[in-house]
């Protein structure tokens, strides 16, 4: 019938029926959550304020096409953008955190989020490479100046919360592995296992006598042990970048040995059984576990930091299901995000009631209990 229909004259419009215009939809959890700022921030992690600040920092890598495998010139990537994305930057970037807060598993996320498996997970590799790396991000982890570490250093000698012992402490430092699910091909992945902990990457993490995240080497090698990390360690080998000689670090029994390669002197680490044992009376054995204890409480900053960060539930206590090899971006992220919301809320581990307060336990510090005092995975470090 429209073939027999007499042509009209006009301006070279079709002559077939316009089909309706197709709305694009919004992201639905973005719009959900966002006038209830108790649910986003439950759902990722940050105050509406907090992320439209982040936005703001950021938006940069949100306006950019994606170009995974860099395979665009920049005039062909300038002809993408302009088709736009589904979604726009707030909603990809809510999205992004609600997945590394839950982790939830990516199909059925990708059901509820309204997108194609496949383009969630390339959004998400994306976002996670650019993200890692931008300058807003990258800046939340710094070491500190020297000025910067005698004054913070002082501030606690002169509260009388760092003891004589320890008074030469300048950060804490601690390893932690990341659980990842057993690779089919087991063969392959050997020299990545440690019988203890099971399959994941290693991060080597460093902060401040506040738990303020100052350092990180993340996806490194699991089958090594915290000293054998420690010896590969930038730090360890580059000492002269982080500390001076009159500096020293806190770190846990395991941690044996020199502190850098250009010195004979080792951590600040406490006493184990074979010395207390071999003490002269009873007053010392009782001294050397009393100072123990001290700086087991000093050191569990960075415990508190590390469980902090591990509220991302891609990094937490469940295994992750992806390749093993982006467990350390992964955590780096983790941590720069970690440490952003910290600094925005004011809110280390340890605060200036710390110091005015002659050291008075947090309220963390006495929900531990028991544990502020003795590590529950390595009990015969604190004896």
């Amino acid at each position: 019938a429209l073939l027999e229909t007499p042509l009209k004259g006009g301006r070279g419009r079709s002559l077939l029926p316009r089909l309706p215009t197709l709305n694009l939809p919004k992201n639905r959890i973005y719009s959900l959550y966002i006038e209830i700022p108790d649910r986003f921030k439950e759902e990722c992690g940050w105050s509406p304020e907090e992320f439209h600040d982040l936005l703001a920092d950021v938006q940069d890598v949100l306006l950019l096409a994606r170009d995974e495998n860099s395979e665009y010139s920049a005039e062909d990537n300038r002809k993408r953008r302009r088709r736009a994305y589904k979604y726009r930057p707030e909603e990809r970037l809510f999205a992004f955190l609600v997945y590394l807060r839950k982790y939830p598993p990516l199909r059925s996320f990708a059901i509820y989020y309204g997108m194609g498996y496949t383009a969630l997970w390339a959004d998400i590799k994306w976002l996670r490479a650019k993200l890692v790396a931008h300058p807003a991000l990258v800046s939340e982890i710094k070491w500190p100046s020297e000025q910067e570490r005698d004054e913070q250093r002082k501030l606690a000698v002169d509260a009388g919360v760092l003891p004589a012992a320890w008074a030469s402490a300048v950060a804490c430092f601690d390893g932690t592995k990341d659980p990842a699910e057993k690779p089919r091909d087991h063969g392959a992945e050997l020299a990545d296992y440690n019988g203890n902990k099971g399959f994941g990457k290693t991060h080597m993490l460093g902060t401040d006598l506040f738990g303020k995240p100052i350092y990180l080497e993340a996806g490194l090698w699991g089958n090594h042990n915290d000293r054998g990390l420690w010896i590969l360690s930038d730090f360890y080998n580059q000492p002269a970048s982080y500390v001076t000689e009159q500096e020293n670090v806190l770190m846990d029994g395991v941690f044996k040995g020199e502190l850098h390669r250009h010195t004979t002197r080792g951590a600040l680490i406490p006493a184990n059984k074979a010395v207390i044992q071999a003490a002269r009376t009873d007053a010392e054995r009782q001294a050397l576990k009393g100072a123990n204890r001290q700086q087991r409480r000093l050191r569990v900053v960075i415990e508190q930091t590390i469980g902090m960060i591990s509220q991302y539930g891609i990094i937490g206590r469940g295994k992750y299901r992806g390749d093993v090899e982006t467990q350390g971006l992964n955590f780096l992220l983790c941590t720069q995000l970690t440490a952003r919301t910290m600094r925005l809320r004011d809110s280390y581990p340890r605060g200036r009631h710390w110091l005015t307060s002659g050291g008075e336990l947090e309220q963390w510090e006495r929900e531990l209990g028991d544990y502020l005092y003795v590590d529950p995975s390595n009990p015969d470090l604190y004896v």
